[in-house]
């Protein structure tokens, strides 16, 4: 999916989401089960972390690794970030990267930040803000 070709509704399924409550323990619940899909390096992102594909099956599944432990991954629809790590703009590379390989969505479910995070992403993507992460 190109980003750069959907209007930012089309992208969050306006008309046809769902905001659901956050659970902080979301990735902490899933992480040993992911550290044991890694695998193609994609690219580093700043000077301490790693984005990979994920050996899941579904194109667009994708890691972050920082110091060689995953601390963030969009799975699926589900995006998420260790805690410790959260609020540093990291869901941005996630979701770029991700959505290169998906198609275009045509419902989502997302909490208040996962539509915060697919926003800042849009708008990285469409040149309204500036890139985090290069």
């Amino acid at each position: 999916m190109d980003l750069t070709t959907l209007t930012l509704d089309e992208f969050l399924c306006t008309g046809n989401n769902t905001i659901t409550s956050a659970d902080p323990s979301t990735f902490l619940a899933i992480k040993t089960a992911i550290s044991s899909m890694l695998g193609q390096k994609v690219r580093n992102v700043g000077p301490y972390y790693i984005l990979y594909t994920l050996n899941s099956g579904i194109p667009g599944d994708v890691i972050l690794l920082h110091q060689g432990e995953p601390v963030g991954v969009y799975l699926g629809e589900m995006l998420a970030i260790d805690p410790n790590h959260q609020r540093k703009d990291l869901s941005v590379p996630l979701i770029l990267e991700g959505v290169q390989h998906r198609p275009k969505p045509t419902d989502r479910k997302m909490t208040p930040a996962g539509k915060s995070a697919l926003t800042k992403a849009w708008r990285v993507a469409n040149g309204q803000i500036v890139n985090p992460w290069p």
